[in-house]
Parts: structure tokens; C-alpha cells; sequence
């Protein structure tokens, strides 16, 4: 973390913040927020595996507000999504370029079924 740090000097604009999108209902945390090199970047840190579905995960954190005492306020604006790789030999990040709001519409359907089922409108004899 410390080499990537270190080469990208980002400017923090969010860590680890919690938020919610009351519109589609759902909250989440997202793990950093930075400017670096003329762009935003929305990062997910990672020292394990990742998919290609992380853009359902990249994209719903890009689209949280912050809760606040009146209305939510937007996070920030992100020009770009990705992964911030960590091992122990080094670092990489790895841009997700998707249609974002193909993805979004993606992750809304999970989010319904996911609600869906947790109201649990089926019931099945024993």
C-alpha cells in the first residue's frame, strides 16, 4: 500500500465511507475515493481474488449518498472505477471500463430480487 501510495500521491477525498441510495435501497462502504493523475478513482482494496462482477460492487458504491442531517449529499463524482491489487510482491490497479449505467441496472435487479426474497413471498408446504 505504502509503494502504491507513494506513486500515485493521491489526494483522499473519501476512506472506508459509509453510505446509502434511497432511491434503489441500499447502503453500503466503500473503501477509497482519491484524485491522482487528473482523475477521481473509486478503489476497492484487494488482496485476494476479484470478478468481473466487482463492477456490480464498483458501481453501487459510486452511486452512494451520505447520510447528513438533511438531505443526503453525493459522495463524489468518480471518473474512474477499479481494484487496488495488493500483494505481497506489489501493487497493480486494475481499471473496470464498463457501461456504468448498463451495470447499475444490472446491480438494481439483484437489489429487487434480493428484497423480493427477503419478504419472502413464496411459501412451500412440509
Amino acid at each position: 500500500y505504502l509503494n502504491w501510495r507513494d506513486d500515485w500521491q493521491p489526494e483522499y477525498l473519501a476512506i472506508e465511507y459509509q453510505g446509502v441510495n434511497l432511491t434503489h435501497r441500499y447502503g453500503g462502504t466503500g473503501d477509497l475515493i482519491v484524485r491522482s493523475q487528473g482523475d477521481t478513482w473509486l478503489l476497492d482494496i484487494k488482496s485476494g481474488s476479484y470478478y468481473d462482477t466487482t463492477a456490480l460492487q464498483l458501481e453501487a458504491c459510486s452511486r452512494l449518498s451520505v447520510p447528513s442531517l438533511g438531505d443526503p449529499m453525493p459522495v463524489v463524482d468518480v471518473d474512474r472505477l477499479g481494484v487496488l491489487d495488493l500483494k505481497p510482491d506489489g501493487w497493480r490497479v486494475v481499471e473496470y471500463i464498463y457501461d456504468r449505467d448498463e451495470t447499475f441496472r444490472m446491480f438494481t435487479h439483484l437489489a429487487d430480487l434480493w428484497h423480493w426474497r427477503k419478504s419472502k413471498p413464496v411459501r412451500m408446504s412440509e
